[in-house]
C-alpha cells in the first residue's frame, strides 16, 4: 500500500470517527431556558420523568413559584389552593418563589443537570408501608447540577399514581 493510500484511509477513518462520535448517544433534552438534561449512559429514566425534570428546571430558572407548586405540591394542597382566596394563593406562590430565589442567589441559574442514578420502587395496594401518596411508582433520582455560580447535587423523588392518570408529582432537594 502506498503512503498516499494509507493517508487517505487514515483521513477517512478519522473523519468517520468524528462524524459518528455522537452516534448511539441519546440527545440531551433542552428546556426553554437553555438548561440541558443528560442521562448517564446505561440508565433508564421514563420519558415522563424526563419531561418533569425539564419542566422543573425551566420553572426553577425563571423563579416561577406557581409552576414549582404545580410540579411539587401534593394534589390535596393544589385543590385547596384553587378554592382559597386570592391573597392566600398569592402568598403560597410568593413563598415558593422566595425559596427558589434563595437557592439561585447562591447557585445561580441551572445550566445542566445530569441524572447519575435512577431507581424505581412500586407500592402495591395493601403494601406496608403504603408510602406517603398511596399506591404507585416512586422514582428516586440523584443528579449532578451545573449552575452559573456553582455545582450542586440534587435529589428528586418523583411519584406516579398506578393508573397514570395524574401527572407526576415530585419532591426536590439541592445540596452544594
Amino acid at each position: 500500500m502506498s503512503t498516499t493510500s494509507v493517508t487517505k484511509v487514515l483521513f477517512f477513518s478519522v473523519l468517520c470517527g468524528l462524524l459518528c462520535s455522537g452516534c448511539g448517544r441519546p440527545e440531551a433534552a433542552r428546556g426553554t431556558t437553555g438548561a440541558t438534561l443528560h442521562i448517564k449512559s446505561g440508565l433508564t429514566v421514563p420519558a415522563d420523568c424526563q419531561q418533569w425534570l425539564v419542566s422543573f428546571l425551566d420553572a426553577f430558572n425563571t423563579d416561577d413559584g406557581a409552576r414549582i407548586l404545580q410540579l411539587t405540591a401534593p394534589r390535596d394542597v393544589l385543590v385547596h389552593m384553587e378554592k382559597a382566596p386570592e391573597p392566600q394563593r398569592k402568598s403560597m406562590v410568593d413563598s415558593a418563589t422566595m425559596n427558589v430565589q434563595k437557592i439561585t442567589s447562591k447557585l445561580g441559574r441551572v445550566k445542566s443537570c445530569s441524572v447519575e442514578f435512577c431507581k424505581e420502587r412500586t407500592f402495591a395496594k395493601g403494601a406496608q408501608p403504603p408510602g406517603p401518596m398511596g399506591e404507585g411508582s416512586y422514582y428516586e433520582l440523584q443528579c449532578k447540577v451545573k449552575c452559573s455560580n456553582s455545582g450542586a447535587k440534587a435529589s428528586f423523588n418523583l411519584f406516579r399514581k398506578s393508573d397514570s392518570s395524574a401527572p407526576i408529582q415530585g419532591l426536590w432537594n439541592f445540596t452544594w
